[in-house]
């Protein structure tokens, strides 16, 4: 069993660093083309290397994610919290969304395998995508708690909202959370 857990860890770790990573890096090397092809055309240039800045930056966010999952020491729901408010916070604050966290201080130091954290650490990352893409909210509140051995996590915000089973966009990123 633990011999199982190991290889299906380091096939997710694969598949991130494939479909994540490398992907990234392919647009990495297009914008980069883009950029070389455009150096005469100061406006397009500088929309290429916007492209290709902000692409990097994704890049670097997915490794630290990648890092994070896999680290042996954040097998613990303290750091999985820890990192939820940390992200809910930081692409909050870029897209100009006002961040109410409700984090519980202490919680117990209850496992949590990096497959299970990676799972519920991408779950609460779409939310907040669909949040930001959907809702036009203003305000976001993210509350995570352990009570009596049971992790709940909650976001909510102050935007228009949707009716259960309706879809929007072409994504799968509700299914997914679920």
């Amino acid at each position: 069993e633990a011999e199982s857990a190991v290889e299906r860890e380091r096939l997710r770790l694969a598949r991130d660093l494939h479909d994540e990573v490398g992907s990234g890096l392919g647009r990495v090397i297009l914008f980069a083309g883009e950029a070389d092809r455009l150096k005469d055309d100061s406006v397009r240039l500088s929309a290429a290397l916007g492209r290709l800045r902000t692409t990097a930056q994704e890049l670097v966010q997915h490794a630290r994610e990648i890092v994070w999952a896999v680290t042996p020491q954040n097998d613990r729901v303290a750091s999985l919290i820890e990192r939820l408010g940390d992200h809910a916070e930081e692409v909050l604050r870029a897209a100009g969304v006002a961040c109410q966290l409700d984090l519980d201080p202490d919680p117990p130091p209850l496992a949590l395998s990096s497959e299970a954290r990676h799972s519920l650490f991408l779950a609460v990352k779409e939310a907040l995508h669909n949040s930001l893409k959907y809702s036009r909210a203003t305000e976001v509140r993210l509350e995570v708690r352990v009570t009596d051995g049971w992790l709940t996590i909650g976001l909510t915000d102050n935007g228009c909202g949707f009716a259960p089973g309706e879809r929007r966009g072409s994504g799968h990123g509700l299914r997914n959370i679920a």
